[in-house]
């Protein structure tokens, strides 16, 4: 099924995610299996399964890595309780193997197994631990902030190589008009206008008329498509229009306290999605689903995968913007013709983003010289 897999912008940053979900699903033991449910409850955040099969899946690595052989978790009570940053973290930091977000997302999962097995109300059921340990690993738990910390500004050289790369792989003006000349772009657009005259559109016209519009969206709003997922007739239905452009707000989504996603229409994309929800999407989608984009069944994406859809897209487009795409992130589509209004209506929090997005692109005006944001 085309729409399958996760979403590749609204992940937690670890590396071979799916290689650990697989082994904690397959092999999972007798503490992976106790340290879901605990991750379910209220003061956990009510995790997702596959968050917790996560959480899971590198606790066992840290196990793994410390001691192959051994059967218990009192080995991480190992160097006075350091064994996780003397045996793994230095290690890992110093190969290379995993990135500093990545790091910093195992040592999350260790504090959140410290807090399990610490705590009696999750663990009530357990084999009990020798108090020692559990004294060792109360006196980590504290002290976990300041290793993420740590290896943030341990590794800091290499995220400013990542900025000054991105930097370089900024699409241009002319990459923009190259998409928009594409075949897969001309066609999708060719396909929502043949619909609403009156077409009955093949699978494949539908994919590409649903996704180069999630491409608008994503492009004309500088942001990840995430909140697209759960936007629905009644968020498009209630969208306000000013100055032209119409403003679709989305409750739901990944940063949902920050409040709702901010998606704003050009007049070209309004008159798009008009066609779209009168001729194009009634034509797949199934009786009393009420998202705005749907799979081609006919039914809601899965939570987390409707961005898969845009990369796949651009890889169509056989592009070099293809190409960079998992490197540049549809975050980064914004280039010299980009205003700075746009890009905070696309982020949550409208003073800290400004700050944020001017402290940016100062940098990349340094690092790359054709980037020059417009008034």
């Amino acid at each position: 099924m085309e729409e399958s897999g996760e979403d590749s912008y609204t992940k937690v940053p670890v590396d071979n995610q799916a290689e650990e979900r697989e082994t904690a699903e397959k092999e999972s033991d007798e503490d992976c299996q106790q340290q879901q449910p605990a991750e379910s409850e209220s003061s956990a955040g009510f995790k997702k399964k596959s968050i917790r099969l996560q959480h899971a899946g590198q606790v066992r690595i840290l196990l793994e890595h410390i001691d192959p052989k051994g059967d218990d978790i009192t080995y991480l009570a190992l160097d006075v309780g350091d064994a996780v940053w003397s045996r793994w973290v230095k290690d890992t930091l110093e190969n290379g193997s995993k990135k500093s977000g990545t790091v910093i997302s195992y040592l999350t999962s260790f504090e959140k197994f410290l807090q399990y097995v610490t705590n009696p109300r999750y663990n009530c059921s357990r084999p009990p631990l020798h108090q020692g340990y559990i004294d060792t690993f109360i006196a980590i738990l504290p002290e976990i902030k300041g290793c993420r910390s740590t290896v943030d500004g341990c590794t800091q050289d290499k995220q400013n190589q990542r900025y000054m790369d991105e930097s370089d792989a900024l699409i241009t003006p002319e990459e923009m008009a190259e998409l928009k000349a594409s075949k897969p772009y001309v066609e999708g657009i060719k396909a929502i206008k043949q619909a609403d005259e009156g077409k009955v559109l093949m699978q494949q016209e539908f994919t590409l008329a649903r996704d180069v519009l999630l491409v608008c969206f994503a492009v004309d709003n500088a942001t990840r498509p995430g909140p697209l997922n759960n936007a629905t007739l009644a968020d498009y239905e209630k969208a306000d229009t000013a100055k032209g452009k119409r403003i679709m707000l989305v409750a739901r989504h990944k940063r949902a306290k920050d409040g709702p996603a901010i998606f704003r229409m050009m007049p070209d994309l309004q008159e798009l999605m008009e066609m779209y929800i009168r001729k194009v999407r009634p034509q797949f989608t199934k009786a009393g689903v009420d998202h705005l984009f749907v799979t081609v069944e006919g039914t809601a994406f899965p939570e987390g995968t409707i961005g898969r859809r845009v990369s796949s897209f651009f890889d169509k487009t056989k592009l070099r913007i293809g190409e960079r795409l998992p490197h540049v992130n549809v975050t980064k589509f914004v280039t010299t013709q980009t205003e700075e209004g746009t890009l905070r209506g696309g982020r949550h929090r409208p003073a800290l983003n400004e700050q944020s997005f001017r402290a940016f692109t100062r940098g990349l005006r340094r690092w790359h010289p054709l980037m020059v944001v417009c008034k």
